[in-house]
Order: C-alpha cells, then sequence, then structure tokens
C-alpha cells in the first residue's frame, strides 16, 4: 500500500503530529506490509472442532458489533472521509485497517481449519434457536462519522469493544491454537487502542 507519493504507509508517533495532523515526519515502527507489528503470528489452526467455539470466532470474525469486518470498514471509510483535512490521521487510520484485514484472513483460516466455511455470517440466539445473521455495512453495525472527532470516538469504542471480545475468547476456550492465535491478535488490538486514544486526545482533546 503506498501513499500519493509513492512511499509506503507506515505508523505514525501520534503525539509527533501537529494539532492539524498534517506532518511529513514517518514513524519508525516495524511493520510487515499488511500494516500489523512485526511480531509473529501463530499458525491459525485449531486443534478441536467444537461448535460453540465456532460461534465465538465467527462473532469476532464478521458479527454485527465489535468485529474484524466491521473495524476494517469503518476504519476505511474513516480513512477516506478524513483524507484531506487530516491526512496523516488517515493514514494512521489506514494502517490500522489494513491489520484489521489481516486478522480477518487469520481468522478465516481458523474457521477453516473447524471445518466451517469462512462466510461473513455470525449466530446468535432467537426464541426459535440459534439464527444466522449475515454481515451487512448498514448505518449502525457501521459507524458513518464524517469529522474528525466523531470518527475517532467511534473507532475507539469498536476498538474497545473488540478488545473485550477477544478476552472472552481466552478466557472461554481452552483450545491451545485458538488461544495462541487470539492472544497475539489481542496485542495488535491494544497498540490500536493506544493509537486511537492518542490521536483523540491530542486532536480532540
Amino acid at each position: 500500500m503506498h501513499d500519493r507519493d509513492g512511499g509506503k504507509f507506515l505508523p505514525l508517533d501520534p503525539d509527533s503530529l501537529p494539532p492539524n495532523g498534517r506532518s511529513s515526519g514517518r514513524g519508525t515502527a516495524q511493520r510487515h506490509s499488511h500494516g500489523c507489528p512485526s511480531k509473529p503470528y501463530p499458525i491459525a489452526a485449531a486443534q478441536t472442532k467444537n461448535r460453540q467455539y465456532v460461534r465465538m470466532i465467527r462473532n469476532v470474525y464478521c458479527g454485527s458489533g465489535c468485529s474484524e469486518l466491521n473495524a476494517a470498514m469503518q476504519y476505511f471509510y474513516h480513512s477516506l472521509i478524513l483524507r484531506e483535512c487530516a491526512p496523516q490521521v488517515s493514514r494512521e487510520i489506514l494502517n490500522i485497517a489494513i491489520c484489521e484485514m489481516h486478522h480477518l484472513e487469520l481468522l478465516g483460516q481458523l474457521l477453516c481449519s473447524m471445518g466451517s466455511e469462512p462466510k461473513f455470517f455470525a449466530s446468535r440466539c432467537s426464541p426459535h434457536g440459534m439464527q444466522n445473521v449475515w454481515w451487512s455495512a448498514k448505518p449502525g453495525g457501521i459507524v458513518y462519522a464524517g469529522e474528525l472527532g466523531p470518527a475517532l470516538q467511534a473507532d475507539v469504542q469498536l476498538k474497545t469493544g473488540i478488545i473485550e471480545n477477544y478476552r472472552r475468547i481466552t478466557r472461554e476456550i481452552s483450545d491451545p491454537g485458538i488461544v495462541q492465535l487470539a492472544e497475539r491478535i489481542l496485542l495488535d488490538e491494544e497498540d490500536h487502542l493506544r493509537i486511537f486514544t492518542a490521536l483523540l486526545q491530542r486532536f480532540c482533546g
């Protein structure tokens, strides 16, 4: 992924940006081409095929609430909307969106290892039992904020929910393959939350 000047999108230090979000500086933290920190990920493979585990993974994969698919699309939208008014902040949000897509890929591989197709639906309880709900980009699931403050606030809220989903997975799932992957992704998510929070405090505090 490259910017308009032909350079790679690199992570920024939020504290190095001036109040208008414009800077020619580049971050120095090492990242893979998918925008995530360079610490390796474990193989995305479960050791068991458990239906409850599949439902929990699907919830963070593409659920209608705090899921990786929602995050990737919401952050991508905000990166586009903010590109003119705060281009460096936009670029940082895009880095995070790219990382969420990598998480989405890993979770899809995990579902495949459990014998479940990586289709974009999650399960929820209904009066008639478990019901499959297909992913949608409708407002409510995705926050289409058009200004910097509301966008960052929505992104912090979504990221906080995703972190809780991964923490629940590490608490309630006993499959080592799933837990190890969730713990590694959780490191990224906590890093993202620090970035979003710093951006929010610096430009909107």
